[in-house]
């Protein structure tokens, strides 16, 4: 399991997909079985389903969008919003365009229909942060970026070779 910012991620185990969602003012559970159907209305608009960030390498972040893929496809009627956050020393752009790669990646080589996918520009943490989020198609707005930090404290370059790819 990882804590990134306040919430606990996704944990696979064995024959269940359990994803916490730890807040300051409620505590929710839900568990789905292997098929990553839900089956009732979920507590909260939008709910946190995984996150990866810097450090993890090409293969990890494959299987970590192919369990996104799975869960969107199997509910059809749920957006999923990948909510991305640059480093504190970023290039120009470097949310989106590693937003754009993981879209990208979950289109061509996962199947998912491009109009269950929204990209949301975070804004900025100490290291960059892929969170993956999903809400019903007839909910309105966006899952909130949370633990940003200010853009006067961000160091921007100019390149972005270090964006990595999915393939």
């Amino acid at each position: 399991m990882t804590i990134i910012g306040g919430v606990l991620a996704l944990s696979i185990v064995v024959n269940h997909v359990c994803i916490q969602e730890l807040n300051a003012s409620n505590k929710s559970t839900s568990t789905r079985d292997r098929g990553l159907v839900v089956t009732r209305s979920p507590d909260q608009t939008f709910i946190l389903f995984d996150a990866y960030e810097a450090g993890i390498d090409a293969k990890e972040m494959r299987a970590r969008l192919h369990w996104v893929a799975v869960f969107l496809k199997k509910n059809p009627n749920f957006n999923g919003f990948i909510v991305s956050y640059a480093g504190q020393s970023a290039c120009a752009g470097e949310a989106i365009k590693r937003a754009k790669t993981a879209t990208q990646f979950l289109i061509k080589n996962e199947g998912v229909r491009s109009k269950q996918l929204k990209i949301v520009d975070a804004g900025y943490r100490s290291n960059w942060v892929i969170e993956f989020w999903y809400g019903p198609m007839r909910a309105k707005g966006q899952p909130s970026p949370t633990s940003a930090i200010d853009r006067s404290a961000v160091k921007i370059t100019k390149a972005c070779s270090d964006i990595i790819s999915l393939h």
